[in-house]
């Protein structure tokens, strides 16, 4: 593997401007394996993330804007809130909701599985369950959305809350949440924010078990500050206590962590091709990211639970095999 997978290193300090900006990036497709529609990309960018956090934005301030004003909660607080607002299965049944809003003509054939990965939407609550505002549904909303959507969202996020960053918020800081590239008054993109759909086809990998994924699934519009940097996503749904290994097979220039929705980065440890991590508390809408600046990434990974089977968080079995092996093939 050499040096395709490496702990992801600190970046440079940023200035202390305690403002995180969500960057709405229409580019982002998922690609069917298959049906009629294998290989061809559906478009998939974080529209309903993004709606949610405005709908969250004006219920708490009373208008409609860009940005808002929270204040940091600790942990206990952030479980408490979550609970309130997200409470365990709030997403199982609610698959055809999502396809109503946002695909009102019809999903194309094999785009369900390539939307959803692991199973089922997650829950997405705003203001954020590490918010002090979060958790008070009448101050709040919450909207069931894919993993790669609240991976994408904690990818954003975990760089500000990072112990590796010495201006990192802090409980009780106040911190603005921002959108760019989307108003939050019509919910619609900005006039000026435009598509760069990559729309070349690619053959599927002959692994029978895979799901393909080719560079424009990445969320290209991650990082104001570096716009060659992307974010991969790995979503493994909601994980209960215990140990896991993410068996991972990667060539190109890939750093990884593992964050939950909110960008709280969990410590993983890397021996050979397997990544290992314990939880010590159930983990939501968990997912593996990697940032890269390259091109030509190609990964696979499977995710294994050490421990014997046992109920989920989402009341689906958790085991052996929890997810489908996945390979991301950018072109």
């Amino acid at each position: 593997m050499g040096n395709a997978l490496r702990k992801r290193q600190s970046p440079a300090c940023q200035t202390t401007t305690q403002t995180i900006s969500f960057v709405y990036d229409p580019s982002r497709v998922v690609l069917p394996t298959s049906g009629p529609n294998k290989g061809s990309p559906i478009p998939a960018p974080p529209r309903a993330l993004i709606e949610n956090m405005c709908n969250g934005i004006e219920k708490l301030s009373g208008s409609p804007s860009q940005n808002i004003t929270l204040e940091m909660a600790d942990d206990a607080a952030q479980i408490k809130n979550r609970n309130a607002i997200c409470p365990s299965g709030s997403c199982d049944s609610v698959w055809q909701d999502y396809v109503k809003k946002y695909y009102p003509s019809g999903l194309p054939d094999g785009a369900k599985e390539a939307i959803l990965t692991v199973k089922s939407l997650q829950c997405d609550e705003f203001p954020f369950a590490r918010s002090k505002e979060g958790g008070n549904p009448s101050n709040g909303v919450s909207f069931c959305v894919p993993g790669s959507e609240t991976g994408w969202q904690g990818g954003t996020m975990s760089w500000y809350f990072s112990p590796e960053n010495p201006k990192r918020i802090r409980i009780a800081e106040k911190f603005v949440v921002e959108i760019v590239g989307w108003n939050c008054t019509t919910q619609q993109p900005n006039s000026n924010v435009t598509s760069r759909l990559l729309l070349r086809k690619r053959a599927v990998s002959d692994l029978p078990t895979s799901i393909n994924i080719v560079g424009a699934e990445m969320y290209r519009s991650f990082d104001p500050t570096n716009p060659k940097n992307k974010l991969l996503v790995m979503p493994l749904g909601d994980l209960t206590a215990g140990s896991y290994s993410i068996a991972l097979n990667a060539t190109g220039s890939l750093t990884t962590s593992l964050i939950d929705y909110v960008g709280t980065e969990y410590t993983t440890t890397f021996s050979g091709k397997t990544l290992s991590f314990k939880l010590t508390q159930d983990v939501f809408a968990a997912s593996l990211i990697g940032n890269t600046t390259d091109e030509a990434v190609q990964v696979m990974y499977q995710l294994k639970e050490a421990a014997a089977p046992r109920l989920g968080v989402e009341g689906r079995w958790v085991g052996i095999g929890l997810t489908a092996a996945l390979v991301l093939l950018f072109l």
